[in-house]
């Protein structure tokens, strides 16, 4: 799989940054680390405190599906029966829910294309009953997703988790830290809906 390289610099705990807008009511930050010892057949997973920072040399790539590209509807059909579905942004994870299938993790910036898009991010936020927040700018995948991804899995709660910069590279960490079997959906834009199941190949 495509990996961001690491970005330079020590690590660092897990925070989260203060933000432009105010994140929904109840929402809890993410303030603590992953454990170094859970296991993974990822490779990314073999250190996920470390903020990955996507290089310009890697952009064009992973603007390249990481698995196919179906309309709303035929993601909706797809992924109908899987015991776990993750959606990664705002316009994806509204039109899943808007087809009778609230997705258990929902990852969301409240923006469109990079743009903020109010009346997508009222919608969103009736998403989920646990909400935790993370820090992480454009082009970079932070340890406040691997954090965030992390508890999602292991609170059995349908989670939002609101990302205060963008959520551009968290379908990359879904993919890794997703039980087997998980369906994670992102918006390929312009396109569609890309779908991975992430399995041992997706992960490897």
């Amino acid at each position: 799989r495509r990996d961001p390289e690491e970005a330079p610099g020590p690590a660092a705990p897990a925070t989260v940054r203060p933000a432009a807008r105010s994140p929904s009511d109840g929402a809890t930050p993410v303030t603590h680390p992953l454990s170094h010892g859970r296991a993974s057949s990822g490779r990314m997973a073999e250190d996920p405190w470390r903020d990955r920072r996507l290089p310009e040399s890697m952009r064009e790539e992973l603007r390249r599906p990481l698995g196919p590209v179906m309309s709303g509807a035929d993601a909706f059909e797809a992924i109908r029966t899987a015991p776990c579905v993750v959606a990664v942004g705002d316009a994806c994870t509204a039109d899943l829910a808007a087809r009778g299938r609230e997705p258990d993790v929902a990852v969301v910036d409240f923006k469109t294309k990079r743009e903020a898009d109010d009346a997508l991010g009222a919608r969103v936020r009736t998403i989920g009953t646990k909400v935790l927040l993370a820090a992480s700018p454009a082009a970079t995948l932070t340890r406040d997703v691997w954090a965030a991804l992390d508890e999602a899995f292991k609170s059995g709660e349908r989670v939002r988790i609101e990302v205060l910069g963008e959520e551009d590279l968290a379908a990359l960490a879904a993919i890794d830290l997703a039980p087997e079997g998980t369906a994670v959906l992102y918006g390929q834009p312009g396109e569609g809906v890309v779908l991975v199941w992430a399995d041992a190949r997706a992960k490897a």
